[in-house]
C-alpha cells in the first residue's frame, strides 16, 4: 500500500526511537506466553510473522500499534462492560471478572467489543460478552482432549453402560450445558471444574459468577443465548466421538461443522441486534447472510490452523478436498516437504481458499443489511481480518510449518479504521473502509491466482470470486 512506504522523515525517525521499546515490550510478552498454558497444541507450532525490522519499514502500521496500545489505556471508563448499564445491578467483583476473563481468552474480542452500545434497557455490550464467555467456556469443554479428566462429572448411568463411558460424559456435559443457566437444573449437577488449561479452566471453574451476571440481562437476551448454547452444544457433541484426525468427511459435513460451532454465532449475534431494537428482526430471518458471517470467519481460522489441528489429532480440512492432492489417505501428507515442494500441499491450500471465497458475498450483503454504525463496525472488522488472513495464506507454503499471522501493525491499522475513536463514525464512512479493505485484498488474491493459471486447477474459481466479490464492492 502505498501509505506504507518510507516518505515522512519524522514517521520513520519516531520508528526508529521506539525500536528499543518495540524490542522490550515483545521480549516482556514472549516472556508472559511461557507462563501461561493453552489447551492442544496452541502455541506449540512455529508462528510465522514478519521479522521487527519489516514490520518498522511501515511507519504508519507503527503509529498504528502505539494508537492501539494508548487505546486500551484510556478507554477504561468509557468501555467498561458495565457502563451505560450500571442499573441492572451487577457488583464490581463480578463485571471486573468478567473483562479481565474476555481480556484473556478472547485476543482481539475483548477491545472490539467496546465499540457496542449499552444501556439498561438494551445492554448489548454486556449482553454480547456474556454470550461470548458462555461460548468459550462451552468450547472449552469441547476441546479438552483428556478423557480422564471427566471421571469426577460420571453419573452411575454412564458408568454401568461400559465401553467409552468417559466419552459419553463428555458429550453429556456438552448437550446439557445450556442447562446451567436453570437453577433447578444447575444444583443437580456436579460444578464443572478442572478442564481446560490457563485462563479457559479459570473461566469454567468460576462459570457462576458468568451466570450471576447473565441472570441481569433482559429476558429476550437470556432467550438468545440459551437456545444457542443449546444448539451449539447439542452440535458439538455429535462430532466428539468422531475420529476427526483425518479432518471431516466432505464439503457439507465440514459446513455443518463451521454452523455449530460459528454459523450458530451468526444466528445469535443477529438476534441480540434485534433484541436490542438497534436493528431490524428482518435481519434474523436471512438465514445464509448470518450463517455465512460465521462460516467465512470458522473456514479462516481452519486454513490457517491446519497443523496446529493436525498436531492436536482433531482436524477438519474435508476428505473430498485433501484426497485429490496426497497419495495416501493421511492428512498429515500435506505437511511433508516433498508435497509441499511439488506444490501439492498449495495446490489443497488454494482449493481451501477458494471455497471460502464463494461465501464472501453474502457476508458483504449481511453488513449491507446492518445500519447501527457501531454494530456496523463490530461486525464488519473480523471479517476483514479475515480476508486479509486469507490473503496472507493464498499460495503461502508456511500455511504447512506453522501458523501464518498477519502483522501486529497490520491489525492495529484495520482496527483503527473501524475503531469509534475516529470520526465522522458514520455508516457511510464505516462501508467505504470495509468495501476499500476487500477491494485490496480480494485485487491481491485475484493477481496471484492470474499469475499462476497455467498450474493452479483452482486459480480459475478464485479468478471468477474475485470478480464477483468486486461487483457486490461497487454496489
Amino acid at each position: 500500500m502505498a501509505g506504507d512506504s518510507i516518505g515522512d522523515v519524522g514517521l520513520l525517525t519516531v520508528a526508529i526511537v521506539i525500536i528499543g521499546t518495540v524490542i522490550m515490550s515483545k521480549s516482556k510478552s514472549s516472556v508472559s506466553k511461557k507462563e501461561v498454558v493453552k489447551q492442544g497444541s496452541y502455541g506449540k507450532v512455529i508462528i510465522h510473522k514478519d521479522s521487527l525490522i519489516r514490520q518498522l519499514l511501515r511507519p504508519s502500521e507503527v503509529m498504528a500499534m502505539i494508537r492501539c496500545k494508548m487505546m486500551k489505556k484510556n478507554g477504561k471508563t468509557t468501555s467498561g462492560l458495565a457502563y451505560g448499564a450500571e442499573s441492572l445491578g451487577n457488583s464490581a467483583e463480578d463485571i471486573k471478572f468478567c473483562e479481565e476473563k474476555l481480556a484473556q481468552v478472547s485476543r482481539s474480542f475483548a477491545l472490539v467489543i467496546t465499540f457496542l452500545p449499552n444501556s439498561a434497557e438494551a445492554p448489548l455490550r454486556l449482553g454480547v460478552a456474556i454470550f461470548y464467555l458462555v461460548l468459550r467456556a462451552l468450547d472449552t469443554v469441547e476441546d479438552d482432549m483428556n478423557l480422564e479428566k471427566f471421571k469426577p462429572f460420571v453419573s452411575p448411568e454412564e458408568k454401568c453402560s461400559g465401553g467409552k463411558y468417559l466419552l459419553r460424559t463428555k458429550e453429556n456435559l456438552l448437550r446439557t450445558f445450556h442447562e446451567r443457566f436453570d437453577d433447578q437444573k444447575r444444583s443437580k449437577r456436579v460444578k464443572i471444574s478442572g478442564l481446560g488449561e490457563g485462563h479457559e479452566l479459570e473461566l469454567l471453574d468460576n462459570y457462576d459468577i458468568i451466570v450471576r451476571v447473565f441472570e441481569t440481562l433482559p429476558a429476550a437476551m437470556r432467550e438468545v443465548i440459551c437456545d444457542i448454547t443449546n444448539e451449539m452444544g447439542n452440535g458439538m457433541a455429535d462430532y466428539v466421538a468422531r475420529d476427526l484426525r483425518n479432518g471431516t468427511v466432505d464439503d457439507a459435513d465440514f459446513s455443518k461443522y463451521c454452523h455449530i460451532v460459528a454459523g450458530t454465532v451468526g444466528d445469535g449475534l443477529t438476534r441480540l441486534f434485534a433484541a436490542s431494537g438497534l436493528e431490524s428482526s428482518d435481519l434474523v430471518k436471512k438465514v445464509n447472510l448470518w450463517d455465512s458471517m460465521g462460516e467465512l470467519l470458522q473456514r479462516t481460522n481452519i486454513i490457517r490452523d491446519y497443523l496446529e489441528d493436525f498436531e492436536d489429532g482433531r482436524a477438519f480440512w474435508p476428505e473430498s478436498v485433501w484426497k485429490v492432492y496426497t497419495e495416501k489417505e493421511d492428512l498429515g501428507e500435506l505437511r511433508l516437504s516433498r508435497f509441499i515442494d511439488s506444490g501439492k500441499s498449495v495446490a489443497c491450500l488454494n482449493h481451501m481458499i477458494a471455497d471460502a471465497l464463494e461465501l464472501v458475498p453474502a457476508v458483504l450483503e449481511y453488513l449491507e443489511n446492518i445500519h447501527e454504525p457501531s454494530i456496523l463496525s463490530f461486525c464488519a472488522l473480523p471479517q476483514v481480518m479475515a480476508i486479509s488472513t486469507l490473503g496472507k495464506c493464498y499460495n503461502n507454503k508456511d500455511v504447512f510449518t506453522g501458523v501464518v499471522k498477519l502483522r501486529k501493525g497490520l491489525s492495529a491499522k484495520i482496527l483503527l479504521a473501524f475503531a469509534p475513536t475516529n470520526t465522522p463514525f458514520t455508516e457511510d464512512r464505516l462501508r467505504a473502509s470495509y468495501k476499500l479493505w476487500f477491494l485490496r485484498e480480494v485485487m491481491d488474491i485475484q493477481k496471484t491466482a492470474k499469475a499462476m493459471q497455467k498450474n493452479d486447477p483452482t486459480s480459475s474459481r478464485v479468478i471468477a470470486s474475485a470478480e464477483k466479490i468486486k461487483t457486490c464492492l461497487s454496489r
